[in-house]
């Protein structure tokens, strides 16, 4: 039982840290957000530490969270006392001045435990006894602090009360239920107090966690503030992602506006186009898509008309473990995708010329190497150099320079064929890699490139430029790998530079 308990009250502390959050976002636009934000973090934190100290199996860890409970509750009891003045209209009594006097309790608080392995004020007591329980004594500080906290407690019920008296009917609910959210950890308290310190039993964090939902629930339904309330379903509706709800049998339960639009797409053709509610999940969605999703919680899902979305499936799950059923989110992600696959691209482009980059000729060339190497087919590479291009950069400039580059980059690009990769690896050198290409019939190409760079009149800045390249063929032999391939074909290009340039050479 007490474990049950204390595992509710952990699960509730998560969603009290939720939900906290969403108050503290919102407490420029509510005034009772700020207090509740922070009174949700200090019971999830009491929860926390209560686990600690009941789960644990390390004593000093339970001994510290059994003192870290206290500091969390002195902030605890603050904010209940800020937020009992805002709620009952007594928001301006909320000055800086009572601001500092109530933190002076946490202060103290956290004072005194820091000199209790001397004092020994708050726990004269604490951890295993001899019969190996976890217990704790209560000490004079402690029971200062305990009475300290009723007080400031009892008199924000007494101040919600009076504003229940005093209300007008319609609002009389709102404090009502404020009323009996704050008895809820004073009971609790009362309860662990009367077990004696055995650090075994404190129903006050589930409790109090209880009461952060009800006040929850008052902080946006309270009239005065006009808040409008939102549903779940509301919520679901607004979504710009498309939600589908499945049992643990595969029907389909639920479906927000999104949904119902993306299981109209992934209808199988000439599928019943009625209500898709309490139907099986199988029986709605197209078998193309079923085998897709099959066994996997995330995956992209391009359809027809080349939509892609990002599908996950969340499974639901009861405590025992059983199967609740699945929720299916799906986010459209097509322009993601388009924008993903463009800067893909452009991470393998040389930002001057267009061409594939060195990142992108290695691969290439070792997967040519790999299919030449499994089918016995002809693969060749070509390597090619500007010549004398540093005299023209220092002649004329590096914005010659790079025109001349980009023009030598159209003439490679043209007539390639598809299976071609034609890179710039550096500089004013350049590779075509030529699958299927015999060194003979690579060296043809070579030579076609040679003679149309020797008549290409380069247009640049400068004026028209004469160029000329110098070419390096190697042909693949069995066992060699892309780096020999390359290197080869370098010594080849060497050798057509050392016998007078403009011209091609290929590797014996």
């Amino acid at each position: 039982m007490i474990h049950v308990m204390t595992l509710a009250s952990l699960i509730g502390a998560v969603l009290a840290v939720g939900l906290g959050a969403y108050h503290w976002r919102r407490r420029a636009q509510n005034e009772l957000s700020g207090p509740l934000a922070l009174a949700m973090f200090c019971g999830a934190w009491w929860a926390l530490m209560q686990a600690v100290v009941v789960w644990g199996r390390w004593d000093p860890a339970r001994v510290g969270a059994a003192y870290a409970i206290l500091p969390g509750l002195a902030v605890l009891v603050a904010c209940t006392v800020v937020y009992a003045l805002v709620l009952t209209g007594r928001h301006r009594r909320v000055t800086r001045r009572l601001m500092v006097f109530l933190s002076i309790h946490p202060a103290v608080i956290v004072l005194a435990i820091a000199a209790d392995p001397w004092l020994r004020l708050v726990y004269p007591t604490v951890g295993e006894n001899a019969d190996g329980r976890f217990a704790i004594e209560f000490g004079p500080l402690f029971w200062f602090h305990s009475a300290y906290s009723y007080g400031l407690l009892l008199a924000s019920a007494v101040l919600i009360a009076l504003s229940l008296l005093r209300s007008v009917r319609g609002h009389r609910a709102i404090f009502a239920i404020a009323l009996v959210a704050l008895l809820l950890p004073l009971l609790g308290n009362t309860v662990l107090l009367l077990a004696s310190g055995s650090g075994r039993l404190d129903p006050g964090p589930l409790l109090f966690l209880i009461t952060a939902g009800l006040w929850s629930w008052v902080a946006r339904y309270r009239a005065r503030l006009d808040v409008v309330p939102v549903s779940t379903r509301d919520v679901l509706a607004a979504l710009s992602d498309g939600v589908v709800v499945v049992d643990a049998t595969g029907v389909i339960i639920d479906a927000n506006p999104r949904g119902h639009d993306l299981l109209a797409r992934l209808r199988a053709k000439g599928a019943n186009t009625g209500t898709v509610l309490g139907r099986s999940w199988e029986a709605v969605v197209d078998d193309r898509y079923l085998r897709l999703l099959a066994g996997v919680d995330q995956r992209l899902l391009v359809l027809d008309d080349s939509t892609v979305f990002d599908v996950r499936l969340e499974r639901m799950h009861s405590s025992e473990g059983r199967s609740r059923g699945a929720v299916v989110v799906a986010r459209d992600v097509t322009e993601l995708e388009r924008l993903r696959e463009e800067l893909a691209e452009l991470a393998v482009r040389d930002t001057l010329t267009g061409l594939f980059n060195r990142r992108h000729l290695g691969p290439s060339l070792e997967a040519a190497v790999a299919a030449a190497e499994a089918s016995g087919s002809s693969l060749s590479v070509v390597m090619l150099d500007v010549d004398r291009f540093k005299q023209v950069n220092d002649a004329h400039g590096h914005a010659v320079g790079d025109a001349v580059l980009e023009q030598v980059a159209r003439l490679l690009g043209a007539g390639v064929r598809d299976q071609d990769v034609v890179a710039r690896s550096g500089g004013e050198e350049f590779v075509l890699v030529l699958p299927g290409a015999s060194g003979a019939q690579a060296a043809d190409r070579a030579e076609a490139l040679r003679a149309r760079c020797s008549a290409h009149e380069f247009e640049t800045d400068a004026g028209p430029l004469h160029v000329t390249v110098s070419l390096g063929v190697a042909e693949y032999r069995h066992g060699i790998t892309a780096d020999d391939l390359l290197i080869q074909a370098d010594r080849s290009l060497y050798e057509a530079k050392a016998a007078g340039r403009d011209r091609v050479r290929i590797a014996v």
